[in-house]
């Protein structure tokens, strides 16, 4: 037990509080000053201001996502390698946990926006914010934080053993580009990768709300031509 907590619950309490903190920096930075301005996808008038999303945004990273990593990761012991790996392996199980996490996001998201109920009393709060800002990617009703991060248990479960190294470097990667497609900010870098969904891509999303529903890549949404 003690290898679970040493070894994975620190390190993604300490990357989920990293992230969020550069997250709410940056929205602070877009919203007090001109330094994006020019880059914003959408209008500048569209603008969200953050002081009314951070009391929740706060106890999101705060509160919530310590306790689903405390009370949750204990289950995943089971299916995590402890051993050393090499970089080619941490790569490609990386990248294997992100396709399940994103088919099982895909289908979940769109359900949220197919099923009026769900969509009215749970997921539109995520979507007041119609140009969304870098922390905003963390602005999201609780029960949707609980159930949408369920793609990550099921990968594991799929894979049977992954290595931790693999397990933590998606968690990094994952945060980092959620950042990213919730930033409003016109991609530079994730446009040179192949499939990867862009800011543009998940912009248009809270702009329109029926149409790119996936996070991570665009596969499922050019499939089911949404």
């Amino acid at each position: 037990m003690c290898q679970i907590y040493n070894k994975v619950i620190i390190p993604s309490l300490c990357v989920n509080l990293f992230v969020g903190c550069i997250s709410i920096i940056l929205s602070l930075i877009s919203t007090c000053t001109n330094f994006f301005d020019k880059h914003r996808i959408q209008d500048i008038s569209y603008k969200q201001k953050i002081y009314n999303h951070l009391p929740l945004i706060l106890f999101n990273i705060l509160i919530l996502q310590p306790l689903m990593v405390y009370y949750g990761f204990p289950y995943l012991e089971n299916f995590l390698d402890f051993n050393q790996s090499n970089l080619l392996d941490i790569f490609i199980e990386a990248f294997l946990i992100s396709l399940i996490d994103d088919t099982y996001f895909y289908w979940f998201h769109r359900f949220m926006h197919t099923n009026k109920y769900l969509f009215n009393k749970i997921h539109y709060l995520h979507h007041k914010a119609k140009s969304p800002n870098f922390s905003d990617y963390i602005y999201v009703h609780p029960l949707e934080l609980i159930f949408g991060s369920f793609g990550i248990f099921i990968s594991l479960i799929l894979l049977n053993k992954i290595y931790v190294n693999s397990f933590l470097l998606y968690l990094c990667l994952r945060q980092i580009h959620e950042i990213d497609i919730h930033s409003g900010i016109n991609s530079i870098f994730l446009r040179l990768i192949p499939f990867l969904s862009r800011a543009e891509e998940h912009d248009k999303h809270h702009f329109k709300f029926k149409c790119n529903y996936a996070s991570t890549y665009i596969f499922w949404d050019k499939i089911c031509n949404t």
